[in-house]
């Protein structure tokens, strides 16, 4: 297991697809903590709702 400082957080935000060009305005903040960037990337991914897209995705919060 990797020690605390050599954990890498990752936080983003998606929201539902757009239907007919018309944003609901509705978000999901998400925060994932992983031994490595790759892992936290895939559970990042993992996360986010079908029909759902990511907005983005930072090592800072969003």
């Amino acid at each position: 297991m990797a020690s605390e400082p050599d954990l890498v957080t990752l936080y983003a935000s998606a929201r539902p697809r757009p239907v007919g060009g018309v944003d609901e305005g509705r978000r999901e903040e998400i925060t994932v903590t992983r031994a490595t960037y790759g892992d936290a990337r895939e559970a990042v991914d993992a996360r986010v709702p079908e029909g759902w897209q990511l907005l983005g995705v930072s090592s800072w919060p969003c």
